[in-house]
């Protein structure tokens, strides 16, 4: 789904306009290694903001080709084990008591 709204602002301003993109995809992840992984749909929703230069403030169809790339990457994966997301950082050992 794709909007284009005007953002309501001073009537004496420029006129401000939001490129909002919504994005879906479909990957698995866990929060422990005893955790088995399990499967989200994961919405991800892109809001721009800015004043129309020649009718638009992006070109929708280059934002959504850089963002599907991204996507991409991440879909149908277990993001635990990415390659294309930075690695989580480990945990610190539990206090002894």
């Amino acid at each position: 789904m794709n909007n284009s709204t005007p953002v309501s602002g001073l009537a004496s301003g420029p006129l401000k306009t939001q490129l909002i993109l919504n994005f879906e995809l479909i990957a698995s992840h866990s929060l422990s290694v005893r955790e088995t992984p399990h499967n989200h749909l994961w919405r991800i929703k892109v809001i721009i903001a800015g004043e129309p230069q020649e009718g638009m403030i992006l070109n929708m169809v280059d934002v959504r080709l850089r963002f599907k790339t991204v996507i991409e990457q991440l879909a149908n994966s277990h993001l635990n084990d990415n390659p294309n997301l930075p690695p989580r950082p480990p945990k610190p050992p539990p206090a002894r008591p």
